[in-house]
């Protein structure tokens, strides 16, 4: 069965599987020395710093509507209460980030033979340090995070250490299919599984899980076939399919496009390129 077969409930057990087996190749963690409370409800804070660019401000907001969402403060400036520092940043800006040389060096030596992606990742008793080798690579770092964290519901908390991580797979693509409307006709209790009933609001925020699942990339396909969409059907298809893209940009993934490598499936029928009268 093609990859673009597959409904959005088996992709999903795919997807579970491979981020089980994880993208990391290139890893090195410390061992701990034990948990570091980051915040704490009405006691302590966080303050995060990034260099003057827009994209890691927009990395930035993100990570601090993580923190903000759960009820812990994040503080604009210093305040009299205990703050831990949350620093974002890349490769690029790391001579002007005042972090420690030490760290600096050792973020610069692993970058050097990296792949964009990758990231070091630094829990102190009082700082976080986030360094992705490009920005690609802090998100890679923050979604890292939002995995270990430990979230209470009055403190979060992390194992103290640094951790250095290069994925082994440059570009790793989930193929995004619409055969679930077909897989899970009405009346199924796995309806839900069929993105084309989805809310615009669901459909933009679903790439965001799989670049959490360690995915840089989605891929969407040629969208007449397996079941032949015509009409209002096919435009209605097209446009969820569209604004699933639009959510992966968003989230700082890439979007590529699958084309059959022969002609255009309809079901039922066999057309071939290489028959002058059909390739019309």
């Amino acid at each position: 069965m093609n990859m673009m077969e597959n409904c959005f409930l088996a992709l999903a057990c795919v997807v579970l599987v491979s981020a089980c087996q994880g993208t990391g190749g290139k890893q090195e963690e410390a061992s701990p020395e034990g948990l570091v409370t980051l915040a704490e409800k009405g006691r302590k804070s966080i303050s995060i710093r990034q260099p003057d660019n827009p994209e890691i401000k927009s990395v930035a907001g993100e990570m601090n509507n993580f923190f903000t969402e759960r009820g812990y403060s994040v503080a604009a400036s210093a305040k009299k209460e205990p703050q831990t520092q949350v620093t974002l940043t890349t490769e690029k800006y790391l001579a002007e980030s005042s972090l420690p040389e030490s760290l600096v060096q050792e973020a610069t030596l692993f970058f050097a033979s990296s792949r964009d992606d990758a990231y070091v990742f630094y829990v102190g008793n009082t700082e976080v340090v986030l360094v992705g080798k490009t920005v690609s690579g802090l998100r890679s770092a923050v979604e890292r995070f939002r995995g270990k964290v430990s979230n209470d519901g009055t403190s979060l908390k992390l194992k103290s250490g640094i951790e250095k991580n290069s994925p082994f797979i440059a570009g790793r693509l989930i193929n995004i299919s619409d055969a679930a409307r077909r897989q899970t006709p009405y009346g199924s209790p796995f309806k839900d599984a069929d993105p084309n009933i989805w809310p615009a609001e669901k459909l933009l925020a679903y790439p965001e899980l799989f670049r959490q699942f360690g995915y840089s990339g989605i891929q969407a396909g040629e969208y007449r076939g397996y079941g032949t969409l015509v009409g209002e059907e096919l435009e209605k298809v097209q446009k969820k399919a569209i604004l699933l893209m639009q959510g992966a940009k968003k989230s700082g993934m890439t979007v590529s496009w699958f084309v059959w490598g022969d002609a255009l499936f309809d079901e039922f029928e066999v057309i071939c390129w290489n028959d002058p009268e059909e390739h019309k």
